[in-house]
């Protein structure tokens, strides 16, 4: 199965998903990670699941660059077809 986790940084899926991820891995599932790009995706690379960057405008509130974060996100979830999306903020 493959799993899509998106969160809006990269530090949080590492700080507090990782034990989770690693758990779908050792059960067989593929993970995928899409966050923006930060310091942390040399670690979340290191868990053992993809990564797909995805840049967002975490304190933003313009309904343009929304509706492209939107858009980015279907071409994403177009591309990889996961099985699960936890979209998690």
């Amino acid at each position: 199965m493959k799993i899509a986790i998106s969160v809006n940084t990269t530090w949080n899926i590492v700080n507090f998903r990782s034990s989770l991820i690693k758990s779908f891995i050792l059960d067989g599932h593929d993970v995928i990670a899409i966050s923006p790009p930060d310091d942390f995706v040399s670690e979340l690379k290191k868990l053992g699941c993809s990564y797909i960057p995805l840049p967002m405008d975490n304190k933003g509130a313009n309904p343009i660059k929304d509706l492209v974060l939107f858009l980015r996100y279907i071409m994403i979830l177009y591309s990889q077809r996961p099985h699960i999306l936890s979209a998690i903020q």
